[in-house]
């Protein structure tokens, strides 16, 4: 029963891999000309209003300037 559980979750897998890589997107790989792009929200950079409706968070990237959000906490989007 354990083997048959086993084969039936690798089917599962592995049919889901092949059909979410046959829609005809191309995965690019990443590259080092990638990087600079990539941004990131610190902890230390967050920070909710003393009623907890705002919050505030800085979204810095690897170089350059980041940006500031100002988003009310009951509506994320």
């Amino acid at each position: 029963m354990i083997k048959f559980k086993f084969y039936l979750v690798f089917l599962l897998l592995a049919t889901h891999t092949v059909i979410g890589q046959s829609d005809g997107e191309k995965i690019k790989p990443i590259s080092w000309k990638d990087i600079p792009q990539w941004r990131s929200i610190n902890t230390s950079s967050t920070k909710l209003s003393a009623d907890g409706n705002w919050l505030v968070f800085a979204m810095l990237p690897v170089e350059g300037d980041g940006e500031i959000f100002i988003q009310k906490a009951a509506e994320p989007e």
